[in-house]
């Protein structure tokens, strides 16, 4: 199996030195890695230059936007699965490529782990129902091995500023219909600095994801998902479904009370 590492970058020198050191100490060699540059004026264009022993393509010219960058990867990669370690992100340790290869896969989309690069703590808790995954959050895009096959006739939405990769999960899951599983393997660490994390762009973020709903989805259907995935994600229901199975007289009655104020939320 062959694995394709796509890096995009911008002014990130400092960022970028640690993807690097992350990728280049792997112990598994069966990768490419592809560096896409927006062009850089802070030396990142002469630090990818000093690495470009380990890369497959590296380019560093003007681009239209973090998608636009990673389109143009996906275009010159040709591993069996892709895997977006933006600069700053690091992949969690020198066995991140082997553990994911010695699995030998065979499913569209592999969800890893990414835990918080200052305090090691994970990123995202998953939803056992991958619709109330994605509908209330996403998939951690640096810890998630996508087919590149997926790609063939889709690619990242560039009119997007930052949920396109939200984007293509939710199209290629719930609407294409691709093989998907959760796995407990830790692949990444993610800087917390990123765009997506930067407070100024959350309005940009919801924006955004309302646009997409509203694309995949009519009106009629798109409020009583949401309505169904709030009372998956409310805390009544997690404690009916602990109660679930259990006889007795009180969790008997409390299940059917949480049951009743459900229904009349």
């Amino acid at each position: 199996m062959k694995l394709s590492i796509i890096t995009i970058n911008y002014n990130n020198k400092a960022g970028l030195q640690r993807t690097i050191d992350s990728v280049i100490c792997q112990t598994c060699k069966d990768f490419e890695w592809i560096v896409i540059d927006g062009g850089s004026t802070d030396g990142s264009k002469q630090l990818i230059e000093l690495y470009q022993s380990h890369s497959a393509y590296w380019c560093s010219e003007p681009d239209n936007g973090i998608y636009h960058a990673m389109n143009k990867g996906i275009a010159h990669s040709s591993g069996n699965y892709l895997l977006f370690l933006n600069s700053g992100d690091c992949l969690h340790d020198k066995y991140v490529l082997k553990r994911f290869c010695d699995e030998q896969y065979d499913v569209d989309i592999v969800a890893g782990i990414s835990v918080n690069m200052e305090t090691g703590k994970p990123m995202k808790n998953f939803h056992s129902d991958i619709a109330c995954q994605l509908f209330y959050d996403s998939l951690n895009h640096q810890a998630t091995f996508i087919k590149r096959e997926l790609f063939d006739n889709y690619r990242y939405n560039e009119e997007n500023k930052i949920v396109s990769d939200w984007e293509f999960f939710l199209h290629a899951i719930l609407i294409d219909g691709c093989s998907f599983i959760y796995s407990d393997m830790v692949v990444a660490n993610f800087d917390v600095t990123g765009i997506s994390n930067q407070s100024q762009w959350e309005i940009i973020q919801k924006e955004e994801r309302k646009k997409v709903l509203e694309k995949y989805f009519s009106s009629y259907v798109r409020h009583d998902l949401i309505d169904y995935f709030e009372i998956l994600s409310s805390v009544e229901y997690k404690k009916m479904v602990l109660l679930k199975g259990r006889t007795d007289f009180l969790s008997v009655f409390v299940r059917k009370l949480i049951s009743i104020i459900l229904r009349f939320q």
